[in-house]
């Protein structure tokens, strides 16, 4: 029987902090804050995103195919879609395998129930 070399063992990475830093918290706060400011342009970009795939029906959409109904960048809206996906409004189509369908890599998209 061969045994494997032993490497030197050091640590790549610092240990991680026990305690979150104070920044951190008040970081949470921050997005809290924008979170609740933002809420009537999320509203309406929450109702675009529905009108959108409501008229596609059933062939649904993908992110990018919404970001460029919406002339918006996929990154700008990737948050809005987990949400709608979260809750219900929207959801991941299957194939008849229960496996998710796709368009040119990205997952597709429909009016949830």
């Amino acid at each position: 029987m061969v045994t494997p070399p032993q490497w030197p063992s050091f640590p790549l990475f610092d240990p991680p902090d026990p305690a979150p830093r104070p920044a951190t918290r008040r970081h949470a706060q921050t997005s809290l804050e924008a979170w609740t400011r933002v809420e009537p342009q999320r509203r309406e970009v929450y109702e675009r995103i529905l009108g959108l795939i409501q008229r596609r029906g059933p062939i649904g959409a993908t992110v990018h195919e919404i970001a460029g109904g919406l002339r918006k960048l996929p990154s700008s809206i990737s948050g809005r879609l987990t949400e709608l996906v979260r809750d219900g409004r929207l959801k991941v189509q299957l194939d008849a395998a229960g496996k998710q369908v796709k368009r040119s890599g990205a997952r597709v998209l429909v009016a949830g129930e």
